[in-house]
């Protein structure tokens, strides 16, 4: 088996690629400088519809021509961030660990663990334009609302990891939301505290990185749209287009804040730790381009995401609708909105997205987004 054949192996059969199933082949393999005995392979993916997608595949120099990923071997990649070579930089003096673990519960990426503390997210799929997290977690840091930022692992202008602190007895958000629910408990301390911990995340970023403004009346045409689009394949939803016509109208006609934002908002993008919550994960929406993950939006569509994971929580959990209503309030206190029509439109849009993605991959689930399109419509 040539080195080809071996990384398209790895490559279409690891939980990372997100090719599969999309009649996908290997169009050419790229060899970047090697760097303390690591060499980045990055291999272009071309797909039937054209769509070429490039993935990241760090292995050791000096195992070639035989396949050996240097994820599988941390201590070559922390000698690599410890290099003064182009394009790594560590932010903060630190000590070399003695051991590293590579996470086996990957998905888009995976994540290196060290024994100073730190954790290597080594980035799969790689396109020009920099490194959206890095952008975003550096305007945070210091701040304790994620995880500090101690490097970054660049090649010109594709981003290839992230060096990040390593969260103390971390549990997931919607692990946690979802066992209170299915023990009868109350969650309002926390998602106030969720929600006092996003606005500090969205004053931080609008501090230190770009701002805009918006025109509603365009978003309201988005949704409308959309709304369109998704009652064409989920007849389901024409029962509510009168009431979604009114929210998405009652947005306004003015202008609204936008700058950068997290993208991605929901329960499972925050973490427990032993000192507060931290929200994760600062890549955006994976299935959107980077430029489009990059674009200036109203901070309500992560507000919003987060008060659409309490209905997913409560329906996991077991509890009844006012535990989600109370968590609702809870997080918006905490984050210091009230009633505010942008929001209710930006929810409602997210509302009919989970009705498209349930009704294709999770049909058992529908009812949870129609039941909210129901709420928020006022049927």
């Amino acid at each position: 088996m040539s080195l080809a054949e071996a990384l398209w192996q790895l490559t279409s059969n690891a939980r990372w690629f997100g090719g599969r199933g999309r009649d996908g082949h290997l169009e050419r393999v790229r060899s970047l400088d090697p760097i303390a005995d690591v060499q980045s392979l990055l291999l272009d993916v071309r797909y039937g519809d054209g769509v070429v997608e490039t993935y990241h595949v760090p292995v050791l120099h000096s195992a070639l021509p035989h396949l050996a990923e240097a994820c599988d071997d941390g201590l070559r990649l922390w000698d690599l961030l410890a290099t003064d070579a182009s394009g790594v930089e560590l932010l903060d003096e630190l000590p070399r660990p003695g051991s590293a673990t590579r996470f086996p519960g990957e998905q888009s990426n995976t994540n290196v663990f060290f024994s100073n503390g730190t954790m290597l997210k080594v980035l799969r799929r790689v396109e020009p334009g920099g490194g959206i997290e890095a952008e975003l977690l550096q305007a945070l840091r210091g701040a304790g609302v994620a995880p500090e930022l101690h490097g970054t692992w660049t090649h010109h202008d594709l981003a290839l990891g992230v060096l990040v602190e390593t969260l103390q007895d971390p549990e997931d958000g919607y692990d946690v939301a979802c066992a209170a629910a299915r023990g009868g408990a109350s969650f309002t301390q926390e998602a106030h505290e969720l929600g006092a911990t996003l606005a500090r995340v969205h004053e931080l970023l609008r501090t230190h990185l770009a701002v805009g403004a918006g025109d509603s009346t365009a978003l309201a045409g988005v949704f409308r749209r959309r709304f369109d689009e998704a009652a064409v394949e989920l007849p389901a939803l024409e029962e509510f287009r009168d009431g979604a016509t009114r929210v998405f109208e009652a947005a306004g006609s003015s202008e609204f804040a936008t700058q950068r934002i997290h993208g991605d908002c929901h329960l499972g993008q925050v973490l427990s730790t032993v000192h507060g919550w931290r929200y994760v994960d600062f890549e955006g929406e994976p299935m959107k381009s980077l430029a489009e993950r990059r674009e200036l939006d109203s901070p309500l569509r992560d507000v919003a995401g987060m008060l659409r994971s309490f209905d997913y929580a409560r329906q996991a959990g077991g509890a009844d609708a006012a535990w989600a209503d109370e968590c609702r309030a809870a997080l918006l206190a905490g984050y210091g909105v009230t009633s505010d029509a942008v929001l209710t439109a930006y929810e409602l849009d997210k509302a009919v997205y989970e009705a498209i993605y349930e009704a294709r991959f999770r049909p058992p689930l529908l009812d949870v987004p129609l039941t909210a399109i129901r709420r928020l419509t006022g049927l």
